[in-house]
């Protein structure tokens, strides 16, 4: 199974390292410049968690995808394809503040993936168009 992980996801995967990385011979993980981004953000202060979650990406051979909508002034140049952006729009709320959500939501879509999220927003989102969700324990149920 194609799996991409949200960013929320990966404290759980460090808990349930084990399990995780016995499944990597029958998936292949994912992700975009979002979560890179995101998880570039975590605090110097807890710098051996962050070099923890990259150590823990190295070791599952997550593949780095382009994101499948480049959203102006948002993605980096050569960090997303030209897409058409209906599913990024259908996970946009209405304020618009949910653009990495929607990012990575979008990619997991367009790129056939299932996306691996314990933000209840996003799944509810997800989950209501029939896109292809688990949560993180029911990730591992399957494992």
């Amino acid at each position: 199974m194609d799996i991409m992980f949200d960013t929320n996801a990966f404290d759980k995967v460090i808990a349930n390292f084990d399990i995780v990385i016995n499944s990597s011979r029958e998936n292949q993980y994912y992700i975009t410049y979002v979560q890179k981004k995101e998880l570039d953000k975590i605090p110097s202060i807890k710098q051996e968690k962050k070099d923890r979650l990259f150590e823990v990406i190295e070791e599952l051979n997550v593949k780095k995808t382009l994101s499948s909508s480049f959203i102006l002034n948002h993605t980096p140049l050569g960090e997303g394809k030209l897409g058409s952006g209906k599913v990024y729009n259908e996970l946009l709320n209405a304020s618009k503040n949910n653009k990495e959500d929607a990012i990575i939501g979008d990619t997991s879509v367009n790129e056939g993936y299932t996306l691996v999220t314990n933000d209840d927003q996003l799944y509810n989102k997800m989950s209501s168009h029939d896109y292809k969700v688990l949560k993180f324990e029911d990730f591992l149920e399957q494992l």
